[in-house]
């Protein structure tokens, strides 16, 4: 009975296996008959959701601008068009057998490149290099765990800077990881190259209309298709030949989107080290704090910010310190971050911080203790250090960012201040972060507490659950950019 039931079960299995086999297809495109020279071959595999015809145009795209032979082949019909590890390997197997049936060398170099989900599938496929020659990541990247200088072939990550889905400060941390190793291997940025291309979106790596999830997330690109294609292509080819030939021309290529690349994620990387650094130090809440008390005088101030991660001290426990000496007033001040939890490394939703909690000293805290200051007056609260948050990421934007922004971006809406009661309170309360189809809405919790000279090392207390600088460029960059049909928010 057991063994006829195991015979059954595998027969199934075979059966469902020579289906799932059968229904793959591939469609070749061979190169223009006046391309001459060394020959090699490009397979594409889609997104999800995506057919594989979709990137008939891209193929055509790539063959068209590649100086040398480059056969590309669309991987098609996987089952409910979604590219998956078993019949990713029988599709690369079709593909091999199609190619050497057109006539393409049997021995020629294969290069194997996916979209979005379908980049991911084969970044993993690609793990075990299966004869590749290399791996191209198209709106797709290396999820955590995998480093790029360990990737057993040369692996490009190839995306636009408005991709709503593969958003810019996820590939940003792929770019730090490449520029990190390009200071120790100048070479790494032609073997492992990371590429943003301005003004292009999630979905014009292919054709024809995108599916729900990409129409819902992606941003509105900058660019015809028509130029996607051909900056797609010019980087793919660039790749490629520099892999087949190490070709002076297709480093050049290489070496102007790494630069370009640097140029569009330092105003990001700048910001996120106000957030969090290699110190500790939250350079952001000692800008916050010397706003608050607001001396005239920046010289007689001197503010540490000293950032929290929980793992030797409790944040709960600290409070913040000041003292005065040679006609200074020293404030140290604590902080925590707290970022999304993105266990999958997924990028649909921000990855910037989610607020900064920021512990500090109220004006009136620092008047009692250095009264020979000048203190500028005004209504310091916890909306006016996210007002200067909003400032600080709007300038620090490079001038693309801002004109988009200005253009078509929906605002960040600062409400006044929540306050808490007690500091458990504060503590266990977050900063409200809410979209509605008119902007962000952005709500602080405050904590506050009347300074008493008897009490001074614990009164004057000025606490905020603050809008990270970094989450505000993020806001500029990506998610103020995606239209959104929701009503506005309710009036009070």
């Amino acid at each position: 009975m057991m063994k006829s039931l195991v015979s059954t079960v595998t027969v199934f299995l075979l059966v469902l296996r020579y289906s799932y086999v059968q229904a793959l297809a591939v469609k070749v495109l061979k190169p223009p008959s006046t391309k001459q020279g060394v020959e090699g071959a490009l397979l594409i595999a889609p997104g999800a959701y995506i057919k594989g015809e979709a990137y008939e145009s891209l193929g055509l795209q790539i063959g068209e601008t590649c100086n040398f032979r480059l056969w590309v082949v669309l991987l098609l019909d996987f089952f409910d068009d979604i590219v998956n590890p078993p019949q990713l390997q029988e599709a690369v197997t079709k593909a091999r057998n199609s190619l050497k049936e057109e006539g393409f060398q049997n021995d020629g170099p294969v290069f194997l490149a996916g979209h979005s989900l379908g980049g991911t599938m084969v970044s993993m496929y690609g793990q075990k290099s299966h004869g590749l020659s290399g791996v191209l990541l198209y709106a797709a990247y290396l999820t955590k765990g995998h480093k790029l200088k360990d990737y057993p072939v040369p692996v490009m990550t190839l995306s636009g800077d408005l991709d709503g889905l593969t958003r810019i400060t996820r590939v940003m941390i792929t770019f730090n990881e490449l520029y990190n190793d390009v200071a120790t291997d100048p070479r790494a940025k032609y073997h492992t190259p990371v590429i943003l291309m301005e003004g292009v979106n999630h979905g014009q790596f292919a054709s024809g209309r995108m599916p729900s999830n990409v129409a819902t997330h992606d941003l509105p690109p900058d660019v015809t298709n028509t130029t996607a294609y051909q900056r797609i292509a010019n980087y793919t080819c660039s790749f490629v030949s520099y892999t087949l030939r190490n070709n002076t021309s297709s480093q050049w290529v290489l070496d102007e989107g790494f630069n370009k690349t640097y140029q569009l994620i330092q105003p990001l990387r700048r910001m996120k080290e106000l957030d969090t650094n290699r110190f500790s130090t939250s350079n952001w809440t000692q800008t916050a704090q010397k706003s608050v008390i607001a001396l005239q005088n920046a010289s007689q101030i001197l503010v540490k910010g000293v950032e929290i991660d929980g793992k030797v001290i409790k944040f709960s426990s600290l409070s913040p310190k000041t003292e005065v000496l040679n006609s200074t007033l020293y404030v140290t001040t604590y902080s925590e971050v707290t970022y999304p939890l993105d266990p999958f490394d997924v990028t649909l939703n921000p990855l910037s911080a989610v607020q900064i909690q920021a512990k500090m000293i109220s004006q009136e805290r620092a008047k009692g203790l250095f009264p020979q200051g000048l203190y500028r007056r005004g209504n310091f609260s916890c909306k006016y250090v996210n007002e200067l948050s909003v400032l600080e990421a709007f300038y620090s934007s490079s001038s693309v960012a801002r004109e988009r922004y200005a253009r078509k971006g929906r605002q960040m809406i600062l409400e006044e201040d929540m306050l808490t009661s007690n500091q458990l309170a504060w503590l266990v309360s977050q900063l409200q972060l809410v979209e509605f189809s008119d902007g962000l809405h952005v709500q602080s919790q405050r904590y506050e507490t009347t300074y008493k000279p008897s009490q001074k090392d614990s009164s004057g207390f000025f606490y905020c659950s603050l809008l990270s600088p970094f989450r505000a460029m993020e806001w500029i960059y990506v998610d103020s950019l995606r239209p959104m049909k929701r009503q506005n928010k309710p009036k009070a």
